[in-house]
């Protein structure tokens, strides 16, 4: 039943799943045409209503959750789900790190499952289904979606909280390379004094030193 609302908008086309934090062709469906971007139905729509309900009925389990998020992980249809599908799927998937503990380790975070979950949540124009996305690429350490998470930060700003600018500037610092630095300039010239005196330096300092030690 769960399986037939995450997937009832996925379409006919089988997805990909990433197969390394570095490596992003599971952005690019092989030439087909691209998954348009991830968005949630309106508010007061019943399959967005659903898809909450079904969330929270997850985050109450997350034993459920985890044995559900091992099979919804394997199935092709996974970087097709809709947006409200990508809500409950990320549910699923933050609530089976939750009945481990917090560990991430293991196939179902590093076999592209997560990657590509991630990357179609940080797509989205909800901006706490972005969140999500970032706490699914922050778990995973999933240094191959800096680029996504900085322009997430950017498309996000206004509506994220200092703890959640702070929380992806820190991980930008500790992990990121070449492949964040346009996506970073470009907050920064549009939405830089938007920060606090300390996060813009952060910003500033990621890509002076990125720039500095050549890293691509």
């Amino acid at each position: 039943m769960f399986s037939e609302f995450v997937f009832a908008g996925a379409g006919q086309r089988a997805g990909g799943h990433a197969t390394a934090d570095d490596d992003l062709d599971f952005l690019d469906d092989g030439g087909t045409a691209p998954v348009g971007t991830c968005q949630r139905a309106p508010l007061g729509e019943k399959r967005r209503g659903e898809a909450d309900r079904v969330a929270t009925e997850l985050a109450s389990q997350p034993q459920v959750a985890a044995d559900l998020w091992r099979a919804w992980g394997a199935d092709p249809r996974l970087g097709l789900a809709d947006g409200d599908g990508i809500w409950v799927l990320c549910a699923a998937a933050l609530c089976a790190a939750q009945s481990a503990g917090g560990a991430v380790a293991g196939p179902d975070w590093t076999g592209g499952a997560v990657a590509t979950l991630a990357a179609r949540a940080l797509d989205a124009t909800d901006s706490e289904l972005a969140w999500q996305g970032v706490q699914l690429a922050l778990l995973g350490t999933l240094v191959g979606l800096q680029g996504p998470l900085a322009a997430a930060l950017d498309r996000h700003l206004p509506d994220w909280d200092r703890e959640r600018r702070a929380a992806v500037l820190a991980f930008l610092e500790a992990h990121g390379d070449g492949r964040c630095v346009r996506p970073l300039e470009a907050l920064l010239a549009r939405q830089g004094s938007a920060l606090d005196d300390a996060l813009a330096y952060k910003a500033r300092h990621v890509v002076q030193v990125i720039r500095r030690s050549r890293r691509k």
